[in-house]
């Protein structure tokens, strides 16, 4: 089945800011996730360029997690990064399994803010913000599937957002596509599913960008977005209910596919 071709507004020049919760920090709209920048079919010198690109057209916000792709994808970001004139220019985010003190210092070191993340189940992310609550802690962020699937099974939109927004945390939207699993469903047109994310209360959708081409999807989804209209929502939902039904497209819910600490255990520490 293909997506029903749509129209979408006209590009401006600029790619948009939102206010990064209670950090108060301006990141673009759209941001550029690690995990396919270090992909090892990318040269290291492309993904650079690439990465360069991208905030030279206006992309602030890049994230990361220490175990993507074996370290490569820090590595080629922090490089990337250290090229006089970029690092000031970015909101930089990464990730890490450890639990303990020690695998902590291992695997990160200095921080200005604090979030969580997780794709499982959006019970897991309500009781990491209810612990927090009980103990007097505030997180500054947190990431969470939102894509035009995830309404329909266990939904983080519907029940993580909400109580987010009510701690005024910055959201951080992932797995706009799946890792490409729900785009290449063909349901909906890729430039609505960017969209749709941004449409909802998050302040950056981040999505995996590996070639020019998609760099050039994201940049003209940020710069010719408007919010969707409820019509156009419930349309777009209609498209995905019936495939979305059972959670079996959205395998970071439903499978141990994308739990990296699953898989290597000694990561938490």
């Amino acid at each position: 089945m293909e997506a029903t071709a749509t129209t979408h507004p006209p590009a401006s020049s600029e790619v948009p800011k939102r206010r990064l919760g209670r950090t108060e920090e301006q990141v673009s709209i759209v941001g550029m996730g690690g995990f396919h920048i270090g992909h090892p079919y990318t040269p290291d010198n492309d993904a650079i360029k690439l990465i360069h690109a991208a905030i030279d057209r206006g992309i602030t916000f890049m994230d990361n997690s220490w175990d993507y792709n074996a370290g490569m994808s820090e590595l080629r970001m922090g490089r990337a990064l250290s090229v006089y004139g970029y690092r000031e220019r970015v909101f930089l985010m990464t990730k890490i399994d450890g639990r303990t003190k020690d695998s902590f210092n291992v695997q990160l070191g200095k921080v200005r803010f604090i979030g969580f993340t997780g794709h499982k189940d959006p019970a897991y992310h309500l009781h990491m913000i209810e612990l927090a609550d009980r103990n007097g802690f505030a997180f500054d962020t947190v990431q969470m599937p939102i894509n035009v699937f995830d309404a329909h099974y266990k939904s983080f939109a519907a029940g993580v957002i909400p109580v987010a927004q009510a701690h005024d945390l910055g959201i951080l939207a992932m797995k706009t596509f799946g890792d490409a699993n729900l785009l290449e469903t063909g349901l909906v047109d890729p430039i609505d599913m960017l969209h749709y994310g941004m449409t909802l209360p998050t302040s950056v959708v981040i999505t995996g960008i590996d070639k020019p081409e998609i760099l050039d999807q994201a940049i003209a989804a940020a710069t010719s977005f408007a919010p969707l209209s409820e019509e156009r929502i419930a349309a777009i939902l209609a498209k995905t209910a019936a495939a979305a039904r059972d959670g079996k497209l959205e395998r970071y819910k439903t499978s141990h596919f994308f739990d990296s600490t699953f898989q290597n255990p000694s990561w938490l520490g």
